[in-house]
């Protein structure tokens, strides 16, 4: 459960640029914004989003392909350049959310409602990837964001979201379901489009491993197991795909 975090991050992130007052100040996994507009001498709103906690259900020793809920963060707020007194008697600037007023707190109760929508814009690509990824949501829950712990209010709060997602593809094949439909959404984005050979890579490997060998792993058998089942090639056949045709009781004789 590590490819759908990804891509439930990185589809979100897409889906929530350019649809907030953020603007384009949204970013994967990092609270402040690095390139707004020059001084922030004036608050400005910004976006992040995280994955966090994740708990999967597999089934037997299958490790990879399970299911299950995982927690999606997105830190919004307002950051402004803050100058702070040090140890040493020097003042230092940096960025970080300034005590908020009554007009900041309107600007995050709109921008929790422009994330709402945008996640459900039926218009937005991304958005549509987001909710076919996502197949429940469990609960959701807004708090104060991650200054709060300073004392006092801040302008920042986090929106947090439970949700369940597909399964992760089986490794060694060709991408199906919703993955190449992920891939080519990241594919024709420039800001994604970096992700699609590692993510490509990380489903199907150097190349595509044959079908028993796929299966075998995504059941998390021991080589006898799956030789028990008839998974495995019989002996003295090639490595490739080995088709079943029939299966003899023991008591049979020869096959005319």
């Amino acid at each position: 459960m590590s490819l759908n975090r990804l891509a439930l991050r990185l589809l979100t992130v897409a889906a929530l640029r350019g649809r907030t007052l953020a603007g384009e100040a949204v970013r994967d996994s990092m609270l402040t914004p690095l390139d707004g507009p020059a001084g922030l001498d004036q608050p400005v709103p910004f976006l992040a989003v995280y994955t966090d906690d994740g708990v999967s259900q597999p089934k037997g020793r299958d490790l990879s392909s399970a299911g299950g809920t995982i927690n999606l963060l997105i830190e919004f707020g307002v950051t402004a350049k803050m100058r702070f007194k040090l140890e040493s008697g020097e003042d230092d600037e940096v960025l970080s959310p300034p005590p908020t007023d009554d007009r900041m707190e309107l600007t995050l109760d709109v921008m929790e409602r422009q994330i709402k929508i945008a996640l459900a814009d039926t218009a937005n690509p991304f958005a549509e990837l987001w909710r076919v990824l996502v197949s429940d949501v469990k609960t959701l829950a807004t708090k104060r964001g991650a200054f709060a712990d300073r004392g006092g209010r801040y302008a920042g709060r986090m929106l947090e979201i439970e949700v369940v997602a597909l399964a992760d593809p089986p490794f060694g094949a060709e991408p199906a379901g919703i993955w190449p439909a992920i891939l080519a959404a990241f594919e024709g984005d420039a800001r994604l489009e970096r992700h699609v050979s590692l993510i490509r890579g990380l489903i199907v490997g150097a190349e595509p491993l044959p079908a028993w060998r796929v299966l075998q792993a995504q059941l998390g058998l021991a080589s006898a197991e799956a030789d028990s089942l008839l998974i495995t090639p019989v002996a003295g056949a090639e490595e490739g795909d080995i088709a079943i045709v029939t299966v003899a009781p023991p008591d049979a004789g020869p096959t005319p």
